[in-house]
């Protein structure tokens, strides 16, 4: 109970510390202003192969996770949980998140996304309802991404350890520019929209770490769909082959995201990550689940059909 209490003060630290105040005039992630970074820097294709290093190295993950999250449905009222549970992740599509609030209560909150379907579920006692879409209309017009509270494919997203494709000129296309008073590489990508391209995805590196610190991702208007900051990596506490402590890969332990097109907030303290534990996640560990009996169920794609 003391090592909960304590985790749940240091998240409320966290939260207080990037939220408050709102313009940030700091560093990524606050503190005291640094200087601005005049040593030298890496070109794109090396960043990447840098990056690469780490995140290929983790091709599933388990965690688990203590969140503090302000749900807002579609009607703008909000819904405040505090949960703890586990998330898994298995490259390149599997991502499940469960979410309990003690153990008389369990899976309050529970987001996933599949090769073929995403979902996010919520049975608070106050609500039960599931919002589902197919991946393959992810992305479209069509799809009212507004009723669904917190989109489960944006959250992958953030995780900061996907692997980059190294062909560079492949769409989506990686663009790089270097900010020295922020001391970060900023990397966009870009992928054509009709007759113009546009920003997918934006990730801020730390110029000396190498490791995502801020990632925004964009709606085919180029509108902020989830804002995140990532910070106090960790090392990884599984390796197949058994590396020294040192060289095994890290993730961010604490997330905060928000999500502009909803307000929905929630911020992540993760423990204990490995990349395994007792198999999971397997080839068939994160697999569609659809809603409870009862459950009130919105199709966000239903228009795309």
């Amino acid at each position: 109970m003391m090592a909960k209490t304590r985790w749940r003060m240091i998240l409320a630290a966290g939260v207080l510390a990037i939220f408050a105040g709102g313009c940030r005039t700091t560093p990524a992630g606050g503190g005291a202003t640094t200087k601005p970074w005049s040593g030298p820097t890496l070109p794109l294709n090396e960043l990447v192969g840098r990056i690469n290093g780490n995140n290929q190295r983790i091709q599933t993950l388990w965690t688990r996770h203590i969140t503090e999250a302000n749900i807002v449905d579609e009607n703008g009222e909000a819904h405040f949980v505090n949960l703890e549970g586990v998330l898994m992740m298995r490259k390149p599509d599997g991502f499940f998140f469960q979410g309990d609030k003690d153990v008389l209560k369990q899976n309050v909150v529970v987001i996933g996304t599949a090769a073929d379907r995403y979902w996010l579920t919520i049975d608070d006692g106050k609500r039960a309802e599931h919002w589902w879409g197919f991946q393959k209309n992810a992305g479209k017009p069509c799809v009212r991404s507004d009723l669904m509270p917190i989109n489960p494919n944006l959250i992958a997203e953030v995780l900061g350890i996907a692997d980059i494709n190294t062909n560079l000129l492949a769409a989506p296309v990686p663009v790089m520019r270097f900010n020295p008073d922020e001391r970060a590489y900023m990397v966009v990508w870009q992928a054509p929209a009709g007759n113009y391209c546009a920003a997918q995805k934006e990730v801020w590196y730390d110029v000396e770490t190498l490791l995502p610190k801020a990632v925004f991702l964009f709606d085919r208007n180029g509108r902020v769909v989830l804002r995140a900051w990532l910070s106090r990596y960790v090392r990884v506490g599984d390796e197949p082959e058994g590396g020294a402590a040192d060289e095994r890969p890290v993730v961010a332990s604490y997330l905060s995201l928000y999500f502009p097109e909803t307000h929905s907030t929630m911020h992540l303290q993760l423990s204990s990550p490995r990349l395994q534990y007792k198999n999971r996640p397997g080839a068939d560990t994160i697999r569609y689940r659809g809603p409870n009996d009862g459950m009130r169920t919105t199709q966000i794609d239903a228009d795309c059909e």
